[in-house]
């Protein structure tokens, strides 16, 4: 509530689907009372988002920036969920971003997420997000022209 009272921007962590909810339905209580439409309020990661909190969030005008910061190794892909539903977000229609999401977890090269978001191939060029594939220009876009948002 304080940040929203404030009207500071605020995006929180969320990998599992319940997480995305949980956040999602916290960000509905704050904002029936302050309203965070123009604060651009967002979840990271996304790696398992329901359509149901997408499109809940959308509503609210929060945002998603999807990561596939542990897909991009061989290793975390193998126990790891498949990796964000880029296509399905992106045809969702709500404000989505690009980004690495790493610290010290994976290389900041954003092409190396590019590569991960058109092809839906790890770095070991195994297929692991089939289905979920965005174009060239859907993914340059997200590391260009959404992020000032």
């Amino acid at each position: 509530m304080l940040i929203a009272q404030y009207g500071w921007s605020f995006i929180h962590h969320a990998i599992q689907a319940n997480e995305s909810k949980m956040i999602m339905e916290t960000m509905e209580r704050v904002n029936k009372v302050y309203p965070i439409a123009n604060l651009r309020w967002s979840l990271l990661h996304t790696a398992d988002i329901s359509d149901d909190t997408l499109n809940r969030l959308k509503a609210m005008g929060a945002g998603v920036q999807p990561n596939a910061y542990p897909y991009i190794s061989a290793v975390a892909a193998n126990s790891a969920p498949a990796g964000p539903p880029f296509r399905r977000i992106l045809d969702n229609g709500i404000r989505v971003t690009g980004g690495s999401g790493c610290v010290g977890v994976c290389g900041l090269n954003p092409w190396l997420m590019i590569y991960y978001m058109v092809t839906g191939r790890n770095a070991a060029g195994e297929m692991k997000n089939a289905g979920n594939q965005i174009t060239r220009m859907e993914a340059l876009r997200l590391y260009t022209a959404a992020p000032p948002w």
